[in-house]
């Protein structure tokens, strides 16, 4: 069963058109969770689960709290939930491809979901083809019931590619159903800004977002991103306001997208500080967390480093 909707951007931004957006009410058998779940069964703790039974760790005595991308760490490392835990992260980021097998919860909350992982190279969601475009979109929703069964309070997707109007609109077209059932789990649907991609800059994310003017549609600032764009990380946290959603902090050299440790490329003790300092002074009260790359030279000793930089520059905001 599909329905199509129309949504018309707004006339004072950069996306003057009219976009259309395909939803798939029923197509399969689902094959993660049932979304339509009693909401009662939301963010349960297993009683067993000592890891999960922590105090999280906020940052400077603000609500804002760190946590790392599990990626950070080989795939092939079983023990990196607890590794994790064991350099003193109380949460993690993980994307729609891990624990797949769903025998239990990660040990330790989710904080955030990167949804885009996994989906098929052949297909993308501003895909002209329209099934193809609607088998994207079907995994998109998959991707959202992990999010659910994690119990994570946030999600993420990269753009895609093509920055053609008729691309973005069919792009758009999806988040616009996926902010639409997010939010009936209270789960923010945020955007990335990708160097690269059909929304490279923070700038042109946030007007981006401005047009669709969906309540449940946020930013994901990534500073490793910003450099490469060169926008400095305050000034997007300012303009982005209420519509920053999520934050990463990872680091490169200003030219390629390396994710190295903190302060291991062009980032600096002062800019984190600083970025930190405006996140506070905004009342941002979310995520804050690492996202490194898991093939570093000494992944472990990145991690750690990166930790320690953050939580000293929050003591002196």
């Amino acid at each position: 069963i599909v329905r199509t909707n129309w949504r018309r951007g707004c006339q004072d931004g950069s996306m003057k058109l009219a976009i259309r957006s395909t939803l798939v009410l029923e197509i399969r058998k689902p094959v993660f969770l049932n979304l339509d779940r009693d909401l009662t069964t939301k963010c349960t703790i297993r009683p067993n689960n000592l890891l999960r039974q922590t105090t999280p760790h906020h940052i400077g005595g603000s609500s804002m709290y760190l946590s790392c991308c599990i990626w950070a760490l080989s795939d092939g490392n079983p023990l990196r939930v607890k590794k994790l835990y064991d350099i003193g992260f109380r949460h993690i980021d993980i994307r729609a491809i891990d624990f797949q097998d769903k025998t239990e919860k990660p040990e330790l909350p989710v904080s955030c979901v990167g949804l885009s992982f996994g989906i098929p190279d052949e297909y993308s969601l501003d895909n002209h083809d329209s099934e193809r475009s609607m088998a994207s979109g079907v995994y998109l929703l998959k991707a959202l019931e992990h999010a659910v069964w994690a119990d994570a309070g946030y999600a993420y997707i990269v753009p895609e590619f093509d920055s053609d109007p008729g691309a973005l609109s069919r792009f758009a077209g999806h988040l616009l159903h996926l902010a639409d059932r997010a939010s009936e789990y209270d789960i923010k649907v945020c955007i990335e800004h990708f160097p690269g991609r059909s929304l490279p800059t923070v700038a042109e994310t946030l007007a981006f977002i401005q047009d669709l003017s969906h309540p449940n549609l946020y930013l994901l600032l990534d500073t490793g991103h910003a450099q490469i764009s060169g926008e400095d990380p305050s000034e997007a946290i300012i303009r982005a306001g209420d519509r920053l959603g999520y934050v990463h902090f990872d680091d490169n050299d200003g030219v390629d997208d390396l994710h190295l440790g903190l302060c291991d490329g062009i980032l600096t003790d002062e800019v984190i500080r600083t970025t930190l300092n405006t996140l506070h002074k905004i009342g941002y009260g979310g995520g804050v967390s690492l996202e490194l790359k898991g093939t570093l030279p000494d992944p472990v000793g990145a991690i750690k480093k990166s930790r320690d930089i953050v939580l000293a520059a929050s003591n002196n905001t």
